[in-house]
Order: structure tokens, then sequence, then C-alpha cells
């Protein structure tokens, strides 16, 4: 191995190129972090560890040029020291991985010795995967500018291709059975929605009747009454159509556009009335805006929020929900707020994302897999929706819908 404390061809920043020294400013400016460090040359009592050693030490010039290298750089790199002197570094590095060492390499000139693993080219084109951990910095006595680095062999950036591939085809199999899956669910739902038109149909057509043949004799709670199913029975029309929609199935192509809100509040009102009767929920309305979406979809999350505010009462304490809706920089907030038992912070977020029947119903709040419809609907609308701590103690949902596009 050449003598590693020697200086011969290594970019010396403090002298001309008539080998006269230059002012003292322009070895090291005031500005710059590194620190200065000793060579290996001057690291005697190891050069046995050097020479000997298993990891290839090496030292470069600013460009990157080989200095000079210990003996193993020819098992770890396929090149022996003399053929890696005068050798850009970068040129060994696998083209793949180059531009993260010229990050690698830049950032070494700022003094903190950092850590890389990339591949290298040997000399008979094989690939080797390595490990170098580096500094640069100024010499202490002759103020010559190097990179010493350490390089071994590790198995963490090997075969990257093969591991790369076999991620490929893990991922087009995983692909395969999601859309496998997904068939199956879309079979499902396309299935149970026509099931559900045939009781649909008897309901509708049985209360149509009984409005043709005794609406005039019925007093008009009675008359209410009637009204509200058939009124039931068409939004559960609508969301079989919507079902089917999502399902991938033509039902007459629904389109968004204008929907008022404080009319889908008052058809939720009507169908959740016997529940609110039954908890003795008192429900205030502020002004609600008109959004733009889907009339169907928003309506069930409305469905849901409401529902899950009616049920959240504390025992022996009717449920106090307000509804409201404000105006935000680019669309609206719309929310749902009750007094009741709440929701664990911990759990704020998750049921959103699952339906746990065990720890819902531990709480009390009857939210299951309603909310995770909610959040579904929201974000197909471009917006989001979340859970919070209401004044009262209890909850308030709010989600936001942003302004039509254009």
């Amino acid at each position: 191995m050449a003598d590693l404390s020697t200086s011969e061809g290594v970019d010396r920043p403090g002298r001309n190129g008539n080998g006269v020294a230059n002012g003292a400013a322009s070895h090291r400016p005031p500005t710059d972090r590194r620190r200065p460090v000793s060579g290996l040359g001057r690291v005697a009592p190891y050069r046995l560890l050097i020479e000997e050693g298993s990891d290839v030490f090496s030292r470069h010039d600013r460009a990157g040029r080989f200095l000079d290298a210990s003996p193993a750089a020819l098992p770890v790199l396929g090149r022996s020291p003399a053929a890696l002197r005068g050798t850009l570094w970068r040129d060994l590095v696998h083209e793949e991985d180059r531009e993260g060492f010229d990050r690698w390499w830049n950032e070494l000139h700022g003094g903190a010795p950092t850590l890389l693993t990339f591949r290298m080219i040997t000399s008979d084109g094989a690939t080797v995967a390595v490990q170098a951990a580096a500094r640069a910095g100024v010499l202490i006595d002759d103020r010559v500018f190097e990179v010493q680095a350490v390089t071994r062999t590790t198995t963490a950036a090997a075969d990257l291709t093969e591991v790369l591939t076999h991620r490929c085809l893990d991922l087009t199999t995983r692909a395969a059975h999601l859309e496998r899956a997904n068939g199956d669910l879309t079979g499902f739902a396309a299935k149970a929605a026509h099931d559900l038109r045939s009781p649909l149909s008897a309901i509708t057509g049985y209360a149509q009747l009984l409005a043709r043949r005794q609406g005039a004799v019925l007093d008009e709670v009675s008359q209410q009454f009637l009204a509200n199913i058939m009124a039931a029975a068409g939004d559960m029309a609508d969301m079989v159509d919507a079902t089917l929609k999502d399902a991938g199935l033509d039902t007459g192509g629904r389109r968004r556009g204008p929907v008022d809100c404080d009319e889908l509040v008052d058809r939720c009102l009507r169908r959740l009335e016997a529940d609110i009767d039954a908890a003795g929920a008192s429900i205030e309305i502020q002004p609600l805006p008109t959004v733009f979406g889907d009339r169907v979809q928003l309506g069930r999350v409305f469905q849901n929020l409401l529902a899950n505010a009616v049920r959240s009462g504390r025992p022996g304490r009717p449920p106090q929900i307000v509804i409201a809706g404000s105006r935000r920089s680019n669309g609206w907030e719309i929310s749902v707020t009750d007094d009741g038992v709440g929701i664990r912070p911990i759990d704020r977020e998750r049921i959103f994302r699952e339906y746990e029947r065990g720890s819902t119903a531990e709480q009390g709040t009857g939210t299951g897999i309603g909310l995770a419809i909610c959040q579904a609907i929201v974000d197909a609308h471009g917006g989001r929706i979340w859970a919070q701590e209401g004044p009262g103690g209890g909850s308030r949902f709010a989600f936001f819908l942003p302004d039509p596009e254009g």
C-alpha cells in the first residue's frame, strides 16, 4: 500500500500553481464549518488494521478522485489500489444510484460524517452492494483538503433489481386479488339492492292504496303518519339506486347539483321522528346553506349524524342537539353537536375508519359503520369530516364541503 500520508496530486486550495503559499484567508474561509482532521498516515498505530483489514480505507480529492486505497479494495471493489488511483469514485457507482451518491458527496463537504448504501460496478462488470462512511476536512499540518472514507460490502442493498421484481410480482398478485374481491362485493351490492326493491315496492303500493281508499276518513295525525311512510319508502328507493350506482350499474345517471341542506335536514327529522320522540330530544336548527353535491348521498350523511346524536344522550337527560352551518373561505362547514356521552379522544379518528362493535357499544354512542359511510361520501365530494368535543361535553361532528370548481 502506498504511504497514506502523501499529498501528491491532492487539491491544495492554500497554494497557487507555482507552489507559493497564498494568504491565510484562502486556506479556510471564515464561513467554512469544516473541522480539521488528521490524515491516515498520521495514525501509525492503526496501520496494521488499515492494511490487513477487510474494509477499504480510501482518500479522495475534492472532485472525488481516488488518491489512495487500502489493499482490501481488490476483494471488495474488484480493483487494485493502483487501478483506483486517479479514478473518479462516481464513475464506478451504478448509474441508478448516482443521483443519491451525488447528494451524499455534496453533503460531505459541509463537514459532517455521513453514511450511504449504494451499488458499485467491478472491473468485470459485476455489481457489488457497499456501505461507505466518509468525512471531509482540511488536514491539520499541510492544510490539504481531502475526503477520507471506509467502505465495506453489505447485503442491505444487494440484488435490488431482484427485490424490486419480487415486489412488483407481489403487488400484481395483490392487485388481482383485490380486483376479484371488489368484483364479488360489487355483485353482492347489486344483488342486495335488487332484492330490496321488492319489499319497497310493496310498502309503497300498499301505502298508496290505503291513501286512495281510506285517506278521506283518516284523521290529520294518521294522514301525516301515512305521508311519512311514503316519504321514507321513497328515500330508501333513492338509497337503493345510489347503491346500484356505486356498484357500477346505471340507474338513471344521478348528477350533482345544488343541494338545500335545510330540506335534507327536514326530511331526516321526519324519518327520525319516532326516535326523537322516544329520546325526548330537543333539536335546534340554525340557518343552513345550499351546497353542491349529490342530494341522496349527502342526505345519508345528515341521517347518520343526526341518528347518532339522538342516540347519544346521557341516562335521564334528553339530548340537546344543534345543527349549524358556517361559511369558510372556499366552502361550507356543517356541524351536528350534542351534549351526550361523547367519544374518547383516542377514538375520534378510528371511528371513521372501521366498525368496532365493542368500543362503540361501551360508549353508547351508537356510531358504528355509519360514520365510515359518512367519511366515504364526504371524501368523494372533495371534503373532510372530523369529530371533536362539544361545548357541553358531548360530541361535535363537522364536515367541510368545498365550493364547486369553476
